[in-house]
């Protein structure tokens, strides 16, 4: 184990309650929406608790299964995220909409500087082998934007005083036929195309503007492929046409770390 590292076994809100500018930087791992306790760590009250936790210029970071929450559920966190931080950039963790990932970015008093990733990539540069971390166009390939200020004033937050997310997660999970489905396979590509016409994107430099959009591509090709795998090598084709240049050929890629099919096959 690293020297600097210490292991707290610990309530999670208890513990992030009982400190105060003690941290640069918090990630929210996942957690299951309707385990006794765990969807607590999606309420107002506990991102409150994680923002005086941080230190000035801290970020924290949370991680949301799409296959495990509705698009009203999720609504319920992001309007809990951003009662609390004031600020909220959304990304995801690839283009699997099998099973994708959803993370969301908060800041105690920062915003998200675009000059600060490309120094540190360049900082980074002798290691880095992943490929969507060797240049920021693979960054802006998985960043959805910046969710409206607006956009969930009128959704009512989840909170420990009416436990919402862990209720309605726990009846949605032993419901065979339900309505809302999890925001997976087609499901997803469609959230996931209205955040890219809704979302902001005012902060990412004009360099960098397509890339979002590509990976929308990129999402709806490896869908294909994964619903029918003869379709891997098709998929790999024709996906090269949507990824940035400085990743495609770059001569660092390590490419079994791409979290899709990968372009050279």
């Amino acid at each position: 184990s690293a020297p600097k590292a210490r292991v707290v076994i610990e309530d999670g809100r208890t513990f992030i309650a009982a400190h105060n500018e003690a941290f640069d930087v918090i990630i929210g791992d996942l957690f299951l929406p309707w385990g006794p306790g765990e969807g607590r760590l999606y309420a107002t009250e506990h991102f409150r608790s994680i923002r005086k936790a941080l230190r000035p210029g801290g970020a924290f970071f949370q991680w949301l299964p799409m296959h495990q929450l509705t698009a009203e559920q999720l609504s319920r966190i992001l309007a809990s995220f951003s009662r609390v931080f004031p600020e909220v950039e959304i990304f995801c963790a690839g283009f699997d909409a099998g099973q994708p990932l959803l993370g969301i970015l908060g800041w105690r008093d920062g915003v998200l500087d675009w000059r600060v990733i490309e120094e540190r990539i360049a900082a980074e540069a002798n290691w880095l082998r992943d490929p969507l971390l060797l240049h920021p166009s693979g960054i802006a390939l998985v960043y959805l934007g910046q969710l409206s200020p607006d956009a969930m004033k009128d959704q009512i937050p989840n909170t420990l005083n009416n436990m919402f997310l862990e209720l309605e997660a726990g009846r949605r999970s032993v419901l065979v036929n339900s309505s809302q489905p999890y925001l997976t396979s087609d499901a997803w590509v469609e959230y996931r195309e209205k955040w890219i016409r809704e979302n902001s994107f005012a902060g990412l430099p004009q360099s960098l503007q397509s890339w979002p959009r590509s990976a929308s591509q990129l999402t709806g090709i490896y869908l294909q492929a994964r619903r029918n795998p003869r379709l891997t090598g098709q998929a790999a084709e024709t996906a090269r046409r949507f990824f940035p240049g400085e990743i495609l050929y770059h001569r660092n890629a390590d490419w079994t770390q791409w979290p899709g099919v990968p372009p050279w096959r």
